[in-house]
């Protein structure tokens, strides 16, 4: 009794499927929050952070593009605040390139699920002391 070429070339491909099936990674979800415009600013976007290796790679997107430079400042704590506060978990942020900052920090993962933290946006040239958008993630 012999065995098809053909059946052999199903079998060998179902293998072949069912093994990268079995080995595919599942994918981390990303944790997401939306900015929050203070002072009128007008500013709208989003913030994500995902695993990056043994860091997190927190990433900010704008609506839109800005008119002016903005400094961006990760830093631990539950709300947005007009005084920036000093820590030791206030991390600068890279500045945006057209819409999107992205940055990976030396912060576990996990660490977002057990700690709160704030992605503070203020223009880094003027009213520094006044926060123009943030987000809680």
């Amino acid at each position: 009794m012999s065995t098809s070429p053909k059946f052999i070339a199903f079998v060998a491909g179902f293998a072949l499927l069912w093994t990268t099936a079995a080995n595919a990674q599942t994918p981390t979800p990303a944790m997401r929050a939306t900015l929050q415009a203070q002072h009128a600013s007008g500013i709208r976007g989003s913030v994500s952070a995902a695993p990056q290796g043994a860091g997190t790679k927190v990433q900010v997107t704008f609506s839109a593009p800005l008119a002016t430079s903005k400094a961006l400042t990760l830093m631990s704590g539950a709300q947005c605040t007009d005084v920036l506060q000093r820590s030791a978990t206030n991390i600068a942020l890279n500045p945006p390139q057209g819409r999107v900052s992205s940055t990976i920090v030396a912060i576990p993962f996990s660490a977002f699920s057990s700690r709160t933290y704030v992605v503070d946006i203020r223009n880094a040239t003027a009213s520094a002391s006044q926060a123009e958008a943030c987000a809680r993630i």
